[in-house]
């Protein structure tokens, strides 16, 4: 996603940028001088796994409180069941009533048909995400910070949250000129970084 969104998408007028992915964990990457960082063992940017509440719900990483518990995809469709199943969410109800589960398009059209528990959903998701990248804008510096994926589309909602708690907890010398993004792309970043990357090993372009 971070080779795409540098070829083709947000990134393209930057060389120092985090690409954040909001999926089924939540996932970032530095890009820094025009070069992804991967880390020792290429496998940094795990932070859904950053403990955000000592006593929050349990994750699948075997701790508990992380990001992902609160702001990954399947902690959202919980969110969001458990609404429907309490009947504070008419959207919601309506799904699970029609025998289905619920799925994250579900809740990306309640957060746009105005429902307030989505809404809300979207907001703390935003929150939770915003505070955690703070950190990474005071280390990093970036120009700009893109956030993708599919719990993105849940659009201004979650993107003015993660931009108020940015600038709330990061240092203000270096939010000053930054920008907080979602892809233009969406998932076709992943796509064109692939083949970006794929191109790069077989010819050096």
């Amino acid at each position: 996603m971070a080779r795409g969104e540098g070829h083709s998408g947000a990134g393209r007028d930057h060389r120092d940028y985090l690409v954040v992915r909001l999926g089924s964990g939540i996932t970032a990457t530095t890009v820094s001088g025009g070069q992804v960082v991967e880390g020792a063992a290429a496998a940094g940017g795990e932070i859904g796994h950053v403990r955000v509440d000592e006593f929050g719900p349990a994750c699948t990483c075997g701790n508990s409180g992380c990001l992902d518990s609160f702001a990954a995809l399947p902690a959202l469709v919980e969110q969001a069941r458990a609404a429907g199943e309490s009947g504070r969410s008419a959207d919601f109800a309506r799904v699970l009533a029609e025998g289905r589960s619920l799925e994250i398009g579900d809740v990306v059209a309640a957060v746009a048909a105005g429902d307030r528990v989505a809404v809300q959903v979207a907001r703390d998701a935003g929150r939770r995400v915003g505070e955690v990248l703070a950190t990474l804008v005071a280390f990093a510096n970036p120009a700009q910070v893109v956030l993708g994926g599919p719990v993105a589309a849940l659009g201004d909602n979650l993107l003015a949250e993660v931009r108020a708690a940015v600038l709330r907890k990061a240092p203000t010398a270096l939010t000053h000129d930054l920008r907080i993004d979602l892809s233009g792309l969406g998932e076709r970043a992943v796509l064109i970084g692939a083949a970006h990357a794929a191109t790069e090993r077989s010819f050096g372009a």
